[in-house]
């Protein structure tokens, strides 16, 4: 479906309370197509209707939001006095930016200062991909 047809296909749908996500999946195509579709043609969606709070936000897990996992980190890290600029593992400096925090358990909510490691992008990444498990073409599945 190229813009054109979608922007068509979008149109009577617009104002009827449906979520891009429930559009989406109505069409059969992705809800990013959707949302570039409607930014390319300038189309505004109703913001009642974008449905991504507590749960069907992709920031939300385990009951935490992404910002709140920020806030508690920074909280417990700057009141013992650790850096949030200077990567635990390899001395990375980032003056400009505040560094990823990492829990040590995956338990977002055990924000423990033994729990908690200050790492770069590089560090955090590598860290979370030994996780990661990949098919017989090298994809991770």
């Amino acid at each position: 479906m190229n813009r054109q047809q979608l922007k068509n296909a979008i149109m009577p749908y617009l104002n009827s309370g449906m979520s891009q996500a429930a559009l989406a999946q109505h069409l059969g195509v992705k809800q990013s197509e959707i949302s570039r579709c409607c930014l390319y043609f300038g189309i505004t969606w109703p913001r009642q209707y974008r449905d991504q709070a507590g749960e069907k936000n992709s920031s939300y897990v385990d009951g935490l939001s992404r910002s709140s996992i920020e806030r508690l980190t920074r909280i417990v890290l700057t009141q013992i006095g650790r850096n949030l600029h200077i990567c635990e593992r390899c001395g990375l400096h980032d003056p400009t930016k505040e560094l990823p925090r990492h829990h040590k358990d995956r338990d977002r909510s055990n924000n423990t200062e033994a729990n908690l490691e200050v790492l770069c992008t590089g560090c955090h990444s590598k860290e979370h991909m030994s996780e990661q498990i990949r098919d017989d073409l090298g994809r991770f599945t």
